[in-house]
């Protein structure tokens, strides 16, 4: 029984230290500096995800219709010039509803290398122009520029920070 508890308390600080910490206000003021007038209109209506790298160091991306129910491909890039290597449909053919192929490879080429000028981990852009960027986790959108004329339809998620930016509400 001793050993176990001795195993918790050693384990207890390994556990708190992968919670992740909200993005701070002075990181937050940073990214709306850079990117307040940024044109992301080049990923309208497309969802990109960072995956990660494969075996040789290639960038692996989720590349997505916006707001559609069906699979991410996933696109494999050299990092160097941001080159379009391949491009995998596997989930999108192995769904269980039915969806159909809805991008090129070259729109997915095009989309990738857009996606990669930015140092995010997460970018969509709705078909208004509103855009959603997680820049540290590979998890849902924590910041949204929100167009001034447009309404999400998950704006309650988010909560107003400054200008066009939300930020989304704690979980």
């Amino acid at each position: 029984m001793k050993i176990k508890k001795l195993a918790l308390l050693f384990a207890l600080p390994l556990l708190f230290s992968c919670a992740k910490e909200p993005l701070s206000n002075d990181a937050i003021d940073a990214l709306i500096k850079k990117y307040d007038t940024e044109d992301f209109s080049s990923l309208k209506n497309v969802y990109v995800g960072y995956r990660g790298k494969d075996e040789t160091a290639n960038v692996m991306l989720m590349v997505a219709e916006f707001d559609i129910s069906c699979p991410p491909y996933i696109a494999t890039v050299y990092p160097e010039t941001k080159e379009l290597i391949k491009t995998d449909d596997h989930l999108i053919k192995d769904a269980e509803k039915e969806c159909k192929l809805y991008f090129k490879k070259e729109q997915i080429a095009r989309y990738s290398k857009a996606f990669l000028k930015y140092n995010f981990k997460v970018l969509g852009v709705d078909s208004d122009g509103n855009a959603y960027i997680n820049p540290t986790e590979q998890e849902l959108p924590n910041l949204l520029r929100k167009v001034p004329s447009a309404h999400p339809k998950d704006i309650d998620d988010f909560k107003h920070y400054r200008g066009n930016w939300y930020v989304r509400k704690a979980q």
